[in-house]
């Protein structure tokens, strides 16, 4: 297997990264936590899936979705894989992916993929999805923390080297063996019973022949009896069965008088319903007859249509309707005016320009008032921080005094003595001085009493006159509705006096209440209009009721034709029904002998049905017996191959398997010491110590001659033992598995604890592996001299990236 190329995205510390695999020996180099093992764990990851690793060890932290893909090639043939991982609640999981071989995609599920690798690189191992190649993780790749694990678990170690070169098929072999002979020896103990029963069995068979000829004579006897029977049997029931026929013949005459009887009186029925109609018919003329002449009595009460009528009204109700709308305007406009006359107070006289001229004088005289407020306030204001600066002033004065007062005629500056007139002097300029800032503040503060007054009166005043103000403004709008208003009922009173002269002048012409009378014209004439056309309906309605009586008259002679006929019919009926007068005593006479006839037929078929059924249970039984013999001589025959078998399997065949595998597992274990040993003393050149391969392939140090335990050996000992390990499993599978014909190695800090020395020979196991394609992951920089091609691989803010340095 060659590797060509991996793609990581979202895989542990990688974003999306292609990293390329040349041919010879690679090494990727990094500081410890840069990601270099993630790329080993990548390739493992996407040949055989997470084995017994859980996702979150392999997709990036605070992503939902990475897959890997890799490119590798088999006996020279191309395959891609396709991993997939994906984060679901608190849980990560594999999907589907997909395998590309032969230029064909398919997708497949995780155990299926693992399945297909298993099969393309021919590894004798499980494609459970859970648990990891151990082929792959011995002979090609082991993880760092595992290599040293190769020394102590011995109990894999050996299974996964029987398994490596197909040696499990012994054991199986042998385990095979062991459970076919178990298998055999119940075989054997299930058919001893079955053999020695045949003798028996045959003895039953002849005894059972016997009976069964027996039984057929029996029945032969029967069958004569029965044959006589059925004969009687039959003469009896013709002659019942025709019985029964006249007797169905006699229900149908029953069936059909009672017909008939209903058909009469159906018919009796119809005839009574037809003449009450036709008299409800004739009752119904009659009183529409009468009910013509009344109508025939209403006169035309006028030459007018209904039509002329209603617009005579129409106009008459117009006039009174527009009357009658003016006054509900009039009484509206004046309602409205006296809400604006109250409203309006004393501006109701007032023209709009008037209430303007008033609104903006308000305005003037309130601009008066605030800039006589504004100064004001400026001169109150000026009072306070002049009051202030005396009351400074004074408290300065005031310490000035009292500090004179204990200077005890020195001055506080040099100490000399001062004259008490000089003292004195001082102390009555500062108290007059005094006496005049307190006059002065007492001055400010009657003022400015008086200023604050004045400003209180000042304010009420400029809120009274802003009142004013406010409520001429709102007013304004009131007072232009109170005209308009005002000028609109005029106008709607005269309209009103002008409707209310043409009414009176319309009134007098012709009646005193023309609505009234032109609405009663209209009713009788309508009523009118209605007599002639109920006529025409009622004349109608006579003549369907005529047409009615005589349809009736028609079906009333039909219906007396037919009660004649059935009443005819119900005579005939009434003869035949006496004819089968003794029927049914026959029947019963007759019925009595097919009974006795089958109570006997019944007997003799129950006992031929018991010779029959004791027939087939013989011959199912001597069927039975007959297979029986013929299982047992099987039996026999087999029980005999079994012991045989047995003996070949136990006595041969497993001591053969035994010798061989021996033999086989001794050439192997010889060829693997002697390519252990050639590694071992590469990797170690300490001529006291010396290391072999036991019979278990577990790997013994001796030091002059005294074996020592591999837990006492230094770190770079126990990974030089480990390494030559691992190439020793890698020689020998390359040469017995063919996938691994080109000798691909991974090795994961394989110089972990080496000194500079060991180092060193690094370079002489490359050369002498011969290897088409090796990977090395390590942080000794010393290895950049012993590989063709070299990867930096670095992280940055929590991401890896890999460089090509060569």
């Amino acid at each position: 297997m060659i590797l060509k190329s991996i793609q990581l995205n979202n895989i542990r510390s990688y974003t999306n990264e292609i990293i390329e695999f040349p041919l010879g020996i690679t090494l990727f180099e990094g500081d410890i936590g840069s990601g270099k093992s993630t790329i080993l764990m990548a390739i493992e990851f996407s040949l055989f899936g997470i084995g017994n690793n859980k996702g979150n060890s392999l997709l990036k932290t605070n992503e939902d979705e990475g897959f890997t893909k890799l490119e590798f090639s088999v006996e020279g043939k191309k395959y891609e894989i396709c991993r997939k991982l994906k984060r679901k609640n608190k849980s990560i999981s594999q999907n589907s992916g997909y395998i590309i071989e032969n230029e064909k995609k398919t997708t497949l599920s995780a155990t299926e993929l693992k399945k297909r690798i298993i099969q393309i690189l021919k590894f004798n191992e499980s494609s459970e999805s859970r648990a990891h190649s151990r082929i792959f993780r011995y002979a090609v790749y082991t993880p760092q923390e595992e290599m040293k694990m190769i020394l102590s678990d011995s109990e894999k170690r050996l299974e996964t080297i029987r398994k490596a070169f197909e040696m499990d098929a012994y054991k199986n072999a042998i385990l095979n063996s062991d459970l076919i002979a178990n298998i055999l020896d119940k075989i054997s103990v299930s058919l001893e019973t079955t053999v020695q029963n045949l003798q028996k069995k045959e003895k039953e068979y002849f005894e059972t022949q016997k009976a069964i000829a027996n039984a057929h004579r029996d029945q032969n006897e029967l069958s004569m009896e029965i044959k006589n029977l059925e004969k009687r049997k039959e003469f009896v029931e013709e002659n019942l069965n025709q019985l029964k026929n006249k007797e169905k013949d006699l229900i149908k005459f029953y069936e059909e008088q009672k017909h008939i009887i209903e058909k009469i009186k159906k018919t009796e029925k119809e005839i009574k319903e037809k003449n009450d109609e036709i008299i409800k018919y004739e009752k119904k003329i009659a009183l529409n007859k009468n009910n013509i002449s009344k109508l025939k009595s209403i006169k035309k009460p006028t030459t007018m249509s209904i039509k002329q009528i209603d617009t005579k009204i129409e106009k008459y109700r117009r006039d009174e309707d527009l009357l009658t709308n003016i006054k509900i305007k009039i009484e509206k406009m004046n309602s409205r005016l006296d809400t604006l006359s109250k409203i309006l107070g004393k501006n109701e006289k007032n023209t709009p320009k008037k209430l303007e001229q008033s609104i903006k004088n308000l305005e003037e005289s309130i601009e008066i008032e605030k800039n006589q407020l504004k100064n004001m306030e400026k001169n109150k204001n000026e009072l306070l921080k002049i009051e202030t600066q005396l009351e400074v002033q004074t408290e300065e004065i005031e310490k000035r005094l009292k500090k004179i007062s204990k200077l005890d005629f020195k001055c506080p500056t040099c100490e000399q003595i001062i004259e008490e007139k000089y003292v004195k002097k001082i102390q009555n300029e500062n108290k007059n001085q005094l006496l005049k800032n307190k006059k002065m503040i007492e001055e400010i503060i009657s003022k400015n009493k008086f200023n604050e007054d004045s400003i209180l009166e000042l304010q009420s005043k400029i809120s009274k006159i802003e009142e004013l103000l406010k409520k001429s403004v709102s007013q304004r709008p009131y007072l232009v509705e109170y005209l308009q208003i005002k000028e609109n009922h005029n106008e709607e009173i005269i309209l009103k006096k002008k409707l209310e002269r043409k009414i009176q002048q319309e009134n007098k012409s012709e009646f005193n209440d023309p609505i009234k009378y032109y609405l009663e014209l209209n009713n009788k004439l309508q009523n009118y209009e209605k007599a002639k056309e109920d006529i025409k309906k009622i004349t109608e309605e006579s003549r369907e009721f005529r047409i009615k009586i005589l349809t009736l008259e028609k079906n009333l002679r039909n219906s007396n034709k037919k009660l004649e006929i059935d009443t005819r019919r119900q005579d005939e009926l009434n003869k035949e029904i006496l004819s089968f007068k003794n029927i049914q005593n026959d029947i019963k006479k007759y019925s009595k002998y097919v009974t006795e006839v089958n109570d006997k037929y019944l007997l003799i078929n129950k006992k031929s049905a018991s010779i029959e059924t004791r027939k087939k249970f013989l011959d199912d039984e001597l069927q039975k017996i007959k297979i029986e013999i013929e299982n047992s001589e099987i039996a026999k025959k087999k029980y005999d191959r079994c012991n045989n078998f047995h003996e070949w399997l136990k006595g041969f065949f497993v001591p053969i398997v035994d010798i061989m595998e021996a033999k086989i597992m001794q050439y192997l274990q010889y060829d693997f010491n002697n390519i252990y040993q050639n590694w071992y003393s590469i990797l170690v050149e300490d001529p006291s110590k010396e290391s072999r391969i036991d019979d278990d392939f577990t790997p013994i140090v001796e030091q002059e001659g005294y074996e020592m335990e591999i837990h006492h050996l230094s770190g770079g000992e126990k990974t030089s033992i480990a390494l030559a390990y691992r190439l020793t499993l890698n020689s020998m599978l390359r040469r017995e598995t063919e996938s691994l014909k080109s000798n691909l190695l991974i090795l994961d800090e394989p110089t972990y604890g080496f000194s500079k020395s060991q180092l060193s020979k690094v370079k002489s196991i490359l050369t002498e592996l011969k290897s088409e394609q090796i990977i090395l992951v390590s942080h000794e920089k010393e290895l950049e001299g012993y590989a063709q091609n070299i990867f930096q691989v670095t992280k940055e803010n929590g991401i890896s990236k890999i460089s090509r340095l060569s």
